[in-house]
């Protein structure tokens, strides 16, 4: 089952959150990313204190992406907030140690978020597709060219001098 959280926006449309680790220390540099959908929204960097602001947002259900892990968000306006809503968006980020560093790590993906989206996708397909028919079509030709060469020899005249 998944979990919805419910945050009020603030009176001037804004939504305002803290990312922090376990330890409660504020986490700065990470990425927030609203969606609605497959449509970002917003896409933040926490400040040093692990704080963002999204600026004109508007009431809706959004999907909060950070550090890996994606939550879902009611967003009410501030007039129409259920009473246990919350007055802003704070999130907790579990971080990973890997090898004893513990630094943030960082996911490979072309568009610098962990994954490869369906243009990169078929960028790779389609070079993988290049290199490998490249591959056939040199092998082609060089058969052809051995049997070239083999019904020069066997008509017993001197093959044909390489441009």
């Amino acid at each position: 089952m998944v979990a919805i959280r419910d945050v009020r926006l603030q009176s001037d449309h804004r939504l305002c959150g803290r990312i922090s680790d376990d330890t409660g220390r504020p986490l700065s540099g990470y990425t927030v990313e609203l969606r609605q959908g497959r449509r970002v929204v917003a896409r933040i960097i926490t400040d040093v204190r692990g704080e963002y602001e999204v600026a004109e947002m508007s009431g809706g259900v959004y999907q909060v992406i950070v550090g890996g892990r994606t939550i879902v968000v009611r967003v009410w306006a501030t007039g129409s907030a259920p009473p246990e809503s919350a007055s802003q968006l704070d999130l907790t980020v579990s971080r990973d140690v890997v090898r004893g560093q513990d630094e943030v790590i960082e996911r490979f993906g072309l568009d610098g978020e962990g994954g490869l989206d369906p243009f990169e996708l078929t960028l790779l397909a389609s070079s993988v597709t290049s290199l490998t028919l490249s591959a056939i079509m040199l092998s082609k030709i060089n058969d052809i060219e051995d049997n070239v060469d083999q019904l020069v020899i066997t008509n017993g005249s001197s093959p044909p001098a390489s441009p």
